[in-house]
């Protein structure tokens, strides 16, 4: 057995290099998985950033419903809703149709006004729906006598923004309000 040829043709493979194909097909398989591993990357930016964005969108939602339920807990008699009359759904109808849907519409509240509904209209292009409504599905209504009043008031607030993609998303809150 002559071992002397066969270190020879391993020494001369070991001094020889890589050829220039060879080079190329590594540097391509390399470009490949950079690019897999960074369009990972960014779908799981895209996918945290939404859920961010939901959660707020979600908290926004709560803090509606939570003023809401602080102004008919705090209503004071006035012109459209008086003390001779049921002040509950009468406030809640008054508090949703005051109540600025828009950023260019919160932007207009005064100062102090704004200052009770902090935090809102953070999301690109945010828009708020607020339906109060009976048992039935049907808008919440306000009488003089208390058997004509909604009562319980289900109260939703929706939410829309744009999110990543320039899709548009929606999330919904809901509660009953009640004055029992």
């Amino acid at each position: 057995m002559n071992h002397g040829s066969l270190d020879n043709r391993f020494r001369w493979r070991d001094t020889r290099g890589l050829s220039f194909i060879e080079v190329m097909v590594a540097v391509a398989i390399l470009a490949i998985t950079v690019a897999v591993t960074a369009q990972g990357f960014i779908q799981s930016y895209a996918s945290i950033r939404l859920q961010e964005e939901r959660t707020r969108a979600l908290n926004d939602c709560r803090a509606v419903l939570s003023a809401l339920r602080q102004a008919v807990l705090n209503a004071e008699p006035d012109a459209v809703c008086p003390s001779d009359e049921p002040q509950f759904p009468c406030v809640a109808i008054r508090w949703r149709d005051a109540f600025p849907a828009t950023p260019e519409a919160y932007a207009a509240l005064p100062e102090a006004d704004r200052a009770l509904l902090p935090g809102l209209f953070t999301l690109p292009n945010q828009t708020y729906q607020i339906d109060l409504l009976d048992e039935a599905g049907n808008p919440a209504q306000t009488s003089p006598a208390p058997a004509g009043n909604t009562n319980p008031v289900i109260v939703g607030v929706t939410t829309r923004w744009t999110g990543p993609g320039g899709i548009t998303y929606a999330v919904q809150a809901r509660t009953a309000l009640t004055d029992r």
